[in-house]
């Protein structure tokens, strides 16, 4: 018994009519071609010319044979589609150079956009969305590692793959970093909030609004009176935003990966580690990123009492924590 996909519409096949099922079949073989993954693998080959890169592909995602077979298939369908667009697309695109100032990107080629859905959760290792078609489009030695500490390693660089087509690049908060047992919350500025009665798993920019005299007068205490004078609210917060990126860029939850790949619909964003920003903790301990910069400082300032400074009869100076 059998459940075949035609389309949209998918019909169950009774065992007792396999057999007529596959006879008319093979009397159509020119409209219906019998599929094999050797037969695939080696087809989508002679097109681009090159042996090895998509073997190895294919080698990488031998735990996760469903997923090899529907990536095969895919390719498959984009081949019979147009195969002069398919060859050109594979392994076609440079990886953009690394920059401190502006986030790059590159376009997925639409004849290799529905390999963007091809994902596998479970207990053979993690494929998110996109990570197939990473390996697929780029020109670069890069290889998979479905279940290892990263997803894809490009010339010798870790990234961590992240999808952002739901909440898009720009939202206030994209995706947890996955690395929950790996985020300390010990260290400062965490442990400072933690002093102030804030839950730090629910820590963000509304809450920390609740607690901003108390946030301030800790950084008092840190840094010393210089920061009690009139702009001083405003150097508070730029250290508190500061603290906070800088304990996330720095967390264990990075291992030794150079930055972010970000999916948002059909482009893949190339983000370093120092593009990315603290964005706020999920209900499950993890750390979300942001690409937004100043959320934490902006919030800190506008709630930060208006008769600033305070006069330093109101703190107890007394350094409690080590930054």
């Amino acid at each position: 018994m059998n459940i075949i996909k035609i389309g949209t519409h998918k019909y169950f096949v009774d065992s007792s009519f396999e057999t007529k099922l596959k006879d008319f079949l093979d009397t159509h073989k020119k409209e219906v071609v019998l599929l094999s993954n050797n037969s695939t693998l080696e087809s989508v080959n002679n097109i681009i010319g090159d042996k090895t890169k998509l073997s190895d592909i294919i080698n990488s995602l031998k735990r996760q044979q469903e997923l090899s077979d529907d990536l095969l298939d895919c390719l498959f369908i984009a081949m019979k589609r147009d195969s002069k667009a398919l060859a050109n697309a594979l392994f076609s695109i440079e990886k953009p150079q690394n920059t401190n100032d502006i986030i790059q990107s590159i376009q997925i080629p639409n004849i290799l956009l529905e390999t963007a859905n091809l994902t596998q959760y479970g207990r053979t290792g993690v494929v998110g969305r996109g990570e197939i078609t990473l390996s697929l489009i780029l020109k670069n030695d890069t290889v998979l590692e479905p279940g290892g500490k990263y997803d894809i390693k490009i010339d010798d660089e870790y990234w961590h793959v992240k999808d952002a087509t739901k909440t898009g690049i720009n939202a206030a908060t994209i995706s947890t970093m996955g690395k929950r047992l790996l985020w300390d919350t010990d260290k400062w500025p965490f442990n400072m909030l933690k002093k102030t009665g804030l839950d730090v798993m629910k820590l963000s920019t509304e809450t920390i609004r609740q607690i901003a005299d108390k946030i301030a007068k800790q950084y008092v205490r840190m840094y010393g009176s210089s920061l009690l004078c009139d702009d001083g609210n405003i150097k508070i917060a730029e250290l508190f935003q500061n603290d906070l990126d800088t304990a996330f860029r720095e967390s264990k939850v990075w291992g030794e990966a150079v930055g972010l790949i970000i999916l948002e619909n059909d482009k893949f964003y190339f983000v370093n580690k120092n593009q990315t920003y603290f964005g706020t903790m999920s209900g499950t301990g993890e750390p979300e990123f942001s690409l937004r910069k100043n959320r934490y400082k902006n919030a800190l300032i506008q709630e930060l009492d208006i008769n600033w400074p305070y006069e330093k009869d109101d703190i107890e100076f007394q350094q409690e924590f080590e930054v």
